[in-house]
């Protein structure tokens, strides 16, 4: 006779959930000891004394009234008790009839003279001891170590919106479908990849076989948040977050900055495992807190949480912390097995705000090491590969993998984003994000502006009144129409700039555009400064530009990454210069013994060049819109290279020259000190030219700070056909002013500054074309200022003090100082 019993699949999830929930619970039981030392027949208490369980090897510091409390998981074990100047004490522990106790420690010399006393150094506490086996085998337990390593990732990225639960609320009163004090869902963001790690050459990259961003539509967004699917690797120094050096506990310099603590000894099944908690020793220390988890035999990390550190200074996130587990693969090998993060930011101070909340769930499978890296993975130019076929995944796929990693539960994210994006709030917060983001209104399949540079003033145009537009991903994914339309009030003209910029189908990022300009440009102001827009420009203005050029110019690009770490750009340009306002063409006589000034000026020059240009920038990682790209940086140098050549002839152009330019830019995080910027510029031109084809060095005149630009001089100034600049800004954090009270609230941070500057230009270059009034020589002396300042006012200004040292007006003898400010959203 067969007995069959049936079992509900989910009543028998509940049955396996409860045994595995007492178990854990069995496994993990304590048995706590809690006491106070003091001095035998004195009665005194003796602070920082050290108690061991010698079963157990737990041990723990008495605090400075002498009092300890110690964890053990047997029953029975042995107290050792010690300090300096007393005899070690060993007592027998029973837990089940002890749980208090009072230690008295006998002096190690009572009556008996010393002739001497031989100091030695005392023994590590436990803790120390095994966090320094762990930094010994941290090459051993990172899977970045590993020559080649790969696994399969599932994530999810949601941003939800989290109301504030204060009453009075209009706003979100006023939506029915919204309530005080809850999260709804903006995006959700998943992905299904896998990951490929290599030691040498250095490689992580991302292949996605699906890829779902739910309640946005921007791409450029959607791939920034996707930078965030990459996991923290605890086993660095430093984790680079926010524009910051947060010091990780598993520094190979970790016991300079963090304490230490067993907390705990725990076993699973044949392995034994401490549970260390650490915090930093300073209160403005930018770095966690939280504890981990350490397998006793290999010294690898089975579980890590930690959590933003109340005294870091990082503006707007009110809550940072990630969460990892880790499993055994091929009996040797502890890897991540699952990682959340959460991210709560709030841009109002105060604590009842409302809030973005980001949090992160990954899950990864299926490692596999020692696998050489596939060649198409080394050929990528990209460290994320996303194909049409993994956009455009079928929801049955994606609701596959939510039941086999979030089960049902992760249905209820989806249906609230759909129910919240249709509210008045959800609109209002996407409309106003994009129009201050971009100061553009998205109106369909295109976009109107610009709302930063609709309005401005110069010279010779007096008010200047700007509209713009251009297509989106809406009205195609391939081509993007760019137009720029200026009216001048004073000289009644039109000016405008046109681009066509088509995205030519490529593994490799392949871009062709055409663009015209008609317009006015102030030669010596920064190309930075000019897309801060003229609404701005005018705004902070300490000198109006009177010097200037009418540009009709006519250019073709064409950019493409030639590998990973490198791209490459072909540009060909035919440009007409038109002197306007102050500025004036006067030739010189080139067959004069003696320069003699022609009497008629020349109305307008004429040139055609082609330029190629090469960007090296090892690991460089970009965020990629549908027609845009931004750099997030990278740990490595970055190195350039341009070279423009112009032949007399050729297209209309004028003169035969030749222009070189090469740079060097290197980005470091310095933990402690904050981070510096390097920069080191140089530059030479062969040929015979004018001065509007020279290197007019960049100036400012405004109040605006601008960091590519000489703070101190002025447009024209210096012009050169020989150059080498280089500067340094080192952004010192809240090392030094987190040091004093009243900074505690203002949370203000020093920034530094230096730059120099030196050139020269031929008597032959001199004598093309006359200079401007204002041009200097640089003689023997270089072109130095230097500022200090602080960031972080208010969140989102920086205010510097510039001094020039050089060149001064004549006769004065000190730094002439001046202001410069800018703002920024400081993190």
């Amino acid at each position: 006779m067969t007995l069959t019993i049936s079992i509900n699949k989910n009543f028998s999830n509940y049955l396996l959930c409860f045994f595995l929930c007492f178990w854990s619970l069995s496994g993990f039981s304590q048995n706590s000891l809690s006491g106070q030392v003091k001095e035998l027949g004195k009665d005194e208490i003796i602070p920082f004394s050290k108690v061991q369980l010698k079963r157990n090897r737990n041990a723990v510091i008495t605090d400075v009234d002498g009092f300890f409390r110690i964890k053990s998981i047997h029953k029975t074990d042995t107290l050792l008790v010690s300090s300096l100047g007393f005899r070690d004490t060993l007592i027998f522990i029973d837990f089940n009839k002890v749980k208090d106790i009072v230690v008295f420690l006998q002096p190690a010399f009572l009556t008996k003279e010393l002739n001497s006393i031989t100091v030695l150094p005392p023994k590590e506490l436990p803790s120390t001891r095994l966090f320094r086996k762990i930094i010994k085998n941290k090459k051993n337990n990172s899977v970045y170590e590993f020559e080649t390593c790969s696994f399969d990732q599932y994530s999810t990225i949601n941003v939800a919106f989290k109301t504030k639960e204060a009453e009075g609320n209009d706003t979100i009163k006023s939506t029915k479908l919204i309530q005080d004090g809850q999260e709804y869902p903006l995006c959700v963001i998943e992905t299904n990849s896998k990951v490929f790690i290599q030691k040498s050459p250095t490689l992580l990259l991302e292949e996605m076989d699906g890829y779902s961003a739910k309640g946005i539509d921007r791409v450029d967004i959607s791939e920034y948040l996707t930078t965030i699917n990459k996991s923290v690797n605890i086993y660095q120094n430093k984790y680079d977050l926010f524009n910051a050096s947060l010091l990780s506990p598993l520094s190979d310099n970790g016991l300079e900055s963090y304490r230490y603590y067993i907390d705990d000894t725990i076993r699973v099944g044949r392995l034994e495992q401490y549970k260390m908690r650490y915090k930093p020793k300073k209160a403005s220390e930018m770095a966690f807190e939280g504890y981990f988890i350490v397998e006793d035999s290999t010294f690898a990390i089975t579980e890590f949480k930690a959590d933003l550190f109340t005294g870091a200074n990082i503006n707007y996130v009110q809550n940072l912390n990630f969460h990892q587990y880790f499993k055994i693969e091929n009996r040797t090998k502890w890897v991540l097995d699952k990682e959340n993060l959460d991210l709560v930011l709030q841009l109002t101070e105060g604590g009842n705000k409302n809030k973005l909340v980001l949090k992160k769930q990954s899950y990864k499978k299926g490692y596999v090491f020692s696998v050489p890296t596939p060649a198409y993975v080394l050929k990528a130019t990209k460290n994320t590969l996303i194909s049409e076929v993994a956009k455009n995944r079928s929801e049955q796929y994606w609701q596959q993998l939510r039941e086999n990693y979030l089960g049902i539960e992760s249905q209820k994210v989806y249906a609230q984003l759909d129910s919240f994006s249709r509210t008045k709030l959800y609109k209002k917060v996407r409309f106003y994000s994009y129009l201050f983001g971009t100061g553009h209104i998205s109106l369909g399949k295109i976009d109107f502006g610009d709302l930063y540079d609709a309005f401005s003033a110069s010279y010779v145009e007096g008010p200047r009144l700007g509209l713009s537009f251009k297509t989106n991903a809406n009205f195609s994914k391939q081509i993007q129409l760019t137009s720029r339309t200026y009216y001048g009030i004073k000289d009644d003209r039109f000016k405008y700039k046109g681009t066509l910029k088509y995205m030519i189908p490529s593994d490799q990022r392949t871009v062709l555009s055409f663009e015209e300009y008609y317009d006015l440009f102030a030669m010596g102001q920064s190309f930075t400064s000019q897309r801060l827009g003229g609404s701005l420009n005018t705004l902070f203005q300490t000198k109006r530009p009177d010097k200037l050029l009418f540009v009709h110019s006519q250019k073709v690009q064409f950019d493409r990454d030639i590998y990973k770490n490198a791209m490459f750009s072909v540009v060909l340009s035919h440009t007409n210069y038109k002197p306007e306002g102050k500025t004036k063409f006067k030739e010189f006589y080139q067959d004069s013994l003696n320069p003699v000034l022609k009497p008629d000026e020349l109305k307008r020059l004429t040139t055609t060049e082609l330029t190629l240009k090469y960007r090296w920038a090892k690991n460089e990682e970009f965020i990629n819109g549908q027609f845009e790209r931004f750099s997030t940086g990278s740990k490595f140098p970055i190195i350039s290279a341009e070279a423009t050549m112009a032949t007399k002839g050729i297209l209309g152009s004028e003169y035969d020259y030749l222009k070189l330019k090469f740079g060097y830019e290197h980005r470091r995080n310095l933990g402690r000190l904050g981070r510096i910027i390097y920069r080191v510029n140089a530059g030479f031109i062969v040929g015979k030219v004018p001065f509007p084809i020279l290197e007019v060095h960049e100036g400012n005149q405004s109040l605006y700070l601008v960091r590519s630009s000489f703070n101190t001089m002025d447009f024209f100034e210096f012009i050169s056909d020989r150059y080498v600049s280089a500067e340094v800004e080192q952004h010192w954090g809240g090392s030094f002013l987190n040091r004093f009270k009243w900074n505690q609230d203002a949370e203000l941070r020093l920034v530094t500054t230096a730059k120099v500057l030196y050139g020269t230009i031929s008597k032959d270059n001199r004598n093309v074309f006359q200079l401007p009034e204002n041009t200097r020589k640089f003689g023997d002396v270089p072109f130095v200022e230097a500022s200090i300042g602080v960031e972080n006012i208010f969140q989102v200004m920086r205010l510097d003090l510039f001094a020039r040292f050089t060149h001064l007006p004549e006769g004065q003898k000190i730094p002439s100082f001046t202001v410069r400010a800018r703002f920024d959203l400081f993190l």
